[in-house]
Parts: structure tokens; C-alpha cells; sequence
């Protein structure tokens, strides 16, 4: 599915959590009042699930992931957060950083900046940068990135993380959202409930959904620190912005080899589909030469029979493909 599919789908979740925010009762003032960051304060989380279709492997994937997150003011009206994100697999290990530069009113919104770096089995080095956004509606958390991605040695393209939250009760919030990057779209639902309010710790359940057959379910514990006493809705207005780290890495990685014909983003040829090459960040289709040799008759560098090796003459046997390498 494309953005025209993902956004009108966004758009009537997110009316509907507007109509939520406005017929409930406006929160008490203690909870909208405060700094942007009410005092130093972290979150450690832990997860597992399984993946289908991830990283251009097919097939099932378990994982295990773990996640952390500081958050600190700079005066009151400004914040800093620092993340990091380490996600391991049968399919090999992730790890990334991020940065969060922020102006926050935690009764009406945060403007900032994030960066990450992103690096691991199949993906390669990604980085990202881009303009944060939340908006606080009543009982409602409007939370977006968006920005621009560069692949070490590949391909640029733009990407965009929105979730929308609503907050049954200010230790419940139930999120739905939209992933784009590097030409792909994934849609994710999540709940997480904290325990008590001196009980600083929660569980969260997730599942995604997106081209190509990817899925992912997941469920984890999140502990928090530093800050004592708050519900899990003034933990994200005074606390911690959202930590992306790996948010939007599956979607990229699994819509790369998604073209049948060619020219899907690519890392290297498991994210293509059968007979393509992964030349520059594009997956390419082979050429078939039909004289039945390639080029001038010698498999040169890059060129390969298709069927049995030479003639004992520099020459294939049978005919062959050119495959372009870098």
C-alpha cells in the first residue's frame, strides 16, 4: 500500500481521536502545568516478538530489543533527550543513537529537532534528520517526525513517523500510526498501560503491518526513572519525547526489494527480488544477451554463464547474463 491508502486511513483515526479528546473532561491543570522537562528522567525498555518478511528475508524472524532513553531541561523551556536502541535476531544485530533538541509548553505542544544513526545486518548505515512535532489536545497526543534519509553508499529519500494517541485514562494510551521510508508504508497499533502512578513501570503490546507481507507483534516492559509520582500521560508531556530508533529501519528495509522490475531502493541483492542486482542502492534487473554469449564472447568481470562454465575457450558454453558489478 502507498500514502494515498495510509493517509485517508490516518486521517479518520485521527478525527475520531479529536472527537474522543473533545467529549471527554479537560484534565486537571496539575497535569497540563510544568516545564518541558519537569526534572532529569529515563526510561529502560525491554521487548520480544516476531517478524514475517523483514530485512529482505523471508520467512519468520524472533527478535529481542532493548531500548533506552534520558531526558534532561535546559532551563525551563527547553529540553534534551539522548537514545539508544539495540536490536538482536537470528538474522544478525542493530544498534543506533539519537538526539532530541526540543521547546516544549506541555499544556499545548513540542517544536524540535531529532538525528539518529542506525547500523546493522542487512541495512547498512542510515542516518537521519529532521523537524519533531507534538501536538496536546485534551487527552490526545498528535506525535510527528519527519526528515530526511541517507544511506551510507545508497540511496536519499524522505520519511515520515505519525502517531496518534489517546489516553482512556492517564495511565492507558492506545496509539495508531503510519511509517514512510525509502519508498515504503507501514501502519502500527500499540497499548500501554502503567501500572501505578508510584509504580513506575508499564507494558506495552504492538503490531504492524505492510507491504510485501511484513509483520511484526511484539509486547515488553518499560521502567522509568528520575521523576517520580507521575501518570503515564504527564510522563510524555514533562518527560521524554518519543524514542524512533528502529521505528522506521523494518519499513525501509523490507519495501527495497519490493519491485518486480527494477528500481526499488536496495543495501545489497537479499533486498531484491530472484535475478535482480543491487547496483548503487537500486535493484537492477539482469540483461539478457540473446547471441548466446555475453558481450564479445568472454565472460568478463561481472558477466556469468547461465549455464555450464566455459568452452575451454574463454567463452560460455550456453548462453549468459550480464550481471553489472560496482
Amino acid at each position: 500500500m502507498r500514502p494515498r491508502v495510509w493517509l485517508p486511513a490516518g486521517m479518520l483515526a485521527a478525527a475520531a481521536l479529536f472527537s474522543a479528546s473533545y467529549a471527554a473532561d479537560p484534565l486537571p491543570k496539575d497535569t497540563l502545568a510544568g516545564c518541558a522537562v519537569s526534572a532529569p528522567n529515563g526510561k529502560l525498555g525491554g521487548a520480544a516478538g516476531t517478524a514475517n518478511n523483514v530485512n529482505g528475508d523471508t520467512g519468520r524472524t524472533d527478535f529481542a530489543q532493548l531500548t533506552g532513553s534520558y531526558s534532561v531541561p535546559l532551563g525551563c523551556a527547553f529540553g534534551l533527550q539522548a537514545d539508544g536502541s539495540l536490536t538482536s535476531s537470528g538474522g544478525g544485530t542493530w544498534g543506533g543513537v539519537a538526539a532530541h533538541l526540543f521547546y516544549r509548553d506541555p499544556a499545548k505542544y513540542l517544536l524540535g529537532a531529532s538525528a539518529s544513526y542506525e547500523a546493522g545486518h542487512g541495512t547498512g548505515q542510515i542516518f537521519r534528520i529532521g523537524p519533531e512535532v507534538e501536538l496536546y489536545i485534551n487527552n490526545v497526543n498528535i506525535e510527528a517526525w519527519a526528515g530526511w534519509a541517507s544511506m551510507a553508499g545508497g540511496p536519499s529519500d524522505w520519511f515520515a513517523a505519525v502517531d496518534a494517541a489517546l489516553y482512556p485514562t492517564e495511565n492507558l494510551r492506545l496509539s495508531a500510526g503510519w511509517r514512510h521510508s525509502f519508498r515504503t508504508d507501514v501502519a502500527v497499533g500499540r497499548a500501554e498501560l502503567q501500572v501505578d502512578d508510584d509504580k513506575p513501570v508499564s507494558v506495552f503490546a504492538e503490531g504492524r503491518v505492510g507491504a510485501g507481507g511484513y509483520s511484526v507483534v511484539k509486547g515488553g516492559v518499560n521502567v522509568y526513572f528520575g521523576d517520580t509520582g507521575k501518570t503515564l500521560l504527564q510522563r510524555r508531556r514533562t518527560g521524554y519525547p518519543q524514542n524512533w530508533l528502529f521505528d522506521l529501519l523494518a519499513a525501509k528495509a523490507n519495501g527495497s526489494g519490493s519491485s518486480s522490475t527494477g528500481g526499488g531502493t536496495c543495501v545489497d541483492d537479499r533486498n531484491c527480488t530472484t535475478g535482480e542486482h543491487c547496483i548503487s542502492g537500486t535493484c537492477t534487473p539482469p540483461t539478457p544477451v540473446t547471441e548466446g554469449y555475453c558481450g564479445d564472447g568472454v565472460p568478463d568481470e561481472g558477466e556469468q554463464c547461465d549455464e555450464g562454465p566455459d568452452n575451454g575457450h574463454g567463452a560460455c558454453s550456453e548462453a549468459c547474463t550480464i550481471r553489472v558489478v560496482e
